[in-house]
């Protein structure tokens, strides 16, 4: 596929999750303005080509339907602050900060910027080229420049400017900071002067932190951006500071970390606002090594990292809005965006609404993972990862949405990807344009999510949809009226919040299916300042975009991240099975074992016999067992009650593999059993609740088979029935 083939038109919402009768908004960038048509739809089954059932889309009647002259609206890669002032200064001051360089090449990086709306403006900046260098320039007109060596990367250095008027001098010096981590280096001082006939003035001005202002906007310069962390940003009224002397202004880093607001403890309360998520909650210049918690000791984690390539929010200009209907039905949706001239592939922006407040309509739910999908968004890796081939098996295959990335990096990454310095991305925003939430492509995460939709359909059952998003925002009272929850094919992370509100579901009497693999495994936390944002944080675990110990707390929230088995909440409690291994060339089938002819668990085969293989069918590799699997272990937290009934076998060498990669370790040798399998588990909760998982994501890819008449399909159809029979099991 040619580049070319890319979509021209892209497109985000304002939400993921909308009621009947609410609003949902919608920002779209056309490449070269060009004209498009724009179209609601409901979405029943994926696009996935002809090894799956028919895509099915319908129309939806809606004013914004039909053609639309586009408009192209960039993406303004790179995190900053703002601090807008207007400063408490005149002529004569001093500014000094710490900071951290993780990235330094050619390009000149602003480090701050002061700038007066007369024309005054004050920039340090650095690049390997010119070294560390403040800049006076007077209406685009430089006055004076003064230079020092380069700074070095990943050490830490107090930076000091100073305006003398009466002299018309200005003096920068870069000083060594001792802590644990670093040797002390030499001070550096450099001082340049500037012509009599100019003159600064301040009164009017405000501050850029890790940026320049943009000529065109208020916004940022992106091709300015600095790499690194800074922290402790200080104002003083004189040019040359006693060490005594206390700030006219300090911005205190360590203050407000769960939010995007840079706090002024002078008196003057100078706040400023932090764009595009820089990371927070990390080590700063004076981490003491006594903590590993931003919470417990704030001081020691006062640094903000700010990154060329962060995007938290493309901040387009609205384009759309749709006003719900009171009588739409709950589903999944999607804006649908097609170039007039039908030179490129339709975007779609998918969107789910749920009934209206107080007008259930079903009572089985079926729960959308939008904080798996918002953890996943724009997942670089897949097209760029070295180890690809390896881990699938295979060469990869990219499509237009992979070029997309390659053609548009200010897209942004996802939580699996690292920032171009190294560090590992925290944030990711469903606030752009994601090129993997959609209908269509591959059949991974969305499009495997449909299969289930497309199954109720095909089965005649009305079910309700509700998403990560409002359970994390609701809790349990979003769940409490239904009987049966059903879950998609991946849910993998989930916040501290939603792993409340499923547990309390299932220990207060409902009913939990789990129709997936490599669930409820991460934690991850959701931005309480931008919900659309989520943060995940894996601390220790062996992978490319980890982080240490002492980063391992949520910065938007002061919970510990990482995988819910090594924080007290396996997923093995919540749904019987925990994540062991994944293998992305062929999916295998189940086998019954002797539990499955109890008469108390029977219900769950009937019609299917004891020696009959379930799943050896699918479009998902061609079996129902497989790709990322789940197994039993009452050492991993599997309730005493849990009882296995089918489980997996004859998977490829490549989940051995994988098995290592991921430094999972297995039972005992003298196990009976063969380590690597998906199991099929049921238990019962209190107050009659229950649960049943599969243990694989590919079991959804088995329902459509011929025709939906196959023994997965019935398999989950007895259960969601029984499920729904509310009489103890």
């Amino acid at each position: 596929m040619s580049v070319e083939r890319c979509p021209l038109i892209l497109g985000y919402a304002s939400r993921r999750s909308v009621r009947a009768g609410e609003r949902i908004d919608f920002f779209v960038s056309s490449k070269d303005s060009d004209s498009y048509n724009a179209q609601i739809v409901r979405i029943i089954s994926p696009d996935i080509g002809p090894i799956g059932p028919a895509f099915k889309q319908f129309e939806i009647d809606a004013p914004l339907n039909g053609p639309h002259q586009g408009k192209f609206q960039p993406i303004l890669p790179g995190s900053y602050a703002d601090i807008s002032g207007p400063l408490p200064i005149a002529t004569e001051f001093a500014i000094d900060l710490l900071v951290y360089p993780t990235l330094l090449n050619s390009r000149t990086q602003v480090i701050i910027e002061i700038s007066s709306n007369s024309g005054s403006v004050l920039e340090v900046n650095h690049s390997s080229e010119t070294g560390l260098t403040a800049r006076l320039s007077q209406s685009g007109e430089i006055v004076c420049t003064t230079s020092i060596n380069l700074l070095r990367e990943r050490m830490w250095r107090e930076i000091r400017i100073s305006i003398d008027p009466s002299k018309r001098i200005m003096t920068l010096n870069s000083n060594p900071i001792s802590n644990i981590s670093q040797m002390t280096t030499k001070p550096q001082q450099s001082t340049g002067d500037w012509k009599k006939d100019f003159l600064f003035e301040w009164h009017d001005s405000s501050i850029k932190l890790a940026a320049r202002k943009s000529p065109l906007s208020d916004r940022h310069d992106p091709s300015s951006t600095f790499n690194g962390k800074i922290e402790r940003l200080r104002l003083f009224s004189s040019s040359n500071p006693a060490q005594s002397q206390t700030p006219i202004a300090e911005w205190d880093f360590s203050l407000d970390i769960p939010s995007n607001q840079v706090t002024d403890i002078g008196k003057y309360h100078l706040d400023g606002t932090l764009h595009n998520m820089p990371t927070r909650g990390i080590r700063g210049s004076k981490w003491s090594g006594n903590t590993l918690s931003w919470v417990q000791e704030p001081e020691s984690y006062a640094a903000i990292h700010f990154h060329e390539d962060d995007v938290a929010d493309a901040k387009w200009q609205l384009s759309h809005h749709f006003q719900v209907p009171e009588e739409l039905a709950s589903g999944c949706y999607a804006l649908r965006l097609s170039p007039t001239s039908g030179e490129s592939p339709d975007f779609y922006v998918p969107f789910f609404v749920r009934p209206m407040l107080n007008k259930q309509n079903s009572k089985v739910a079926y729960l959308i993972p939008t904080t798996t999908y918002g953890a996943y968004a724009n997942m670089n890796l897949r097209v760029t990862a070295q180890f690809n081939e390896l881990a699938h098996g295979r060469l990869t295959v990219l499509d237009s949405t992979d070029f997309l990335l390659l053609t548009m990096p200010e897209l942004g990454k996802s939580t699996y990807d690292v920032h171009n310095d190294g560090s590992p991305v925290l944030y990711s925003s469903m606030n752009r344009p994601v090129t993997n939430f959609r209908p269509n492509g591959r059949i991974y995460k969305f499009c495997l999510d449909l299969m289930i939709v497309d199954w109720f359909d095909s089965m005649n059952i009305g079910v309700d949809i509700i998403t990560d998003d409002d359970i994390h925002h609701e809790g349990l009272d979003s769940l409490k009226d239904y009987t049966v929850l059903v879950t998609s094919t991946h849910p993998e992370y989930i916040t501290h919040a939603q792993s409340d509100a499923i547990r309390g579901f299932t220990e207060s009497g409902g009913r939990l299916m789990y129709l997936g693999g490599n669930g409820f495994y991460t934690a991850a936390e959701i931005s309480s300042t931008d919900p659309d944002i989520v943060e995940v944080r894996r601390p220790g675990q062996d992978n490319l975009w980890r982080v240490d110990h002492t980063e391992g707390v949520f910065s938007t929230s002061g919970l510990p991240g990482g995988l819910w088995r090594n924080l007290g909440r396996s997923e093995n409690g919540l749904v019987g099975v925990g994540f062991i291994t994944q293998g992305f060339d062929e999916c295998t089938f189940y086998r019954r074992n002797v539990a499955s002819k109890d008469p108390r668990l029977s219900w769950i085969f009937e019609g299917i016999g004891f020696d009959e293989l379930i799943g050896n069918f699918g479009i998902l590799q061609g079996g129902a067992a497989g790709y990322e699997i789940d197994r039993h272990d009452f050492a991993r937290g599997s309730p005493p009650q849990s009882v296995v009934v089918a489980s997996s076998s004859n998977h490829s060498p490549l989940y051995g593999l994988m098995v290592s990669s991921i430094l999972d370790t297995l039972p005992q040798t003298g196990d009976s059993q063969d380590p690597i399998r998906a199991d099929m588990v049921f238990f019962e909760t209190n107050n009659g609740g229950a649960v049943f998982s599969v243990g694989s994501i590919a079991w959804a890819g088995s329902l459509s088979h011929n025709n939906y008449d196959n023994n997965v399909s019935r398999l989950t159809l007895n259960v969601l029935q029984r499920f729904l029979d509310k009489q103890n099991f």
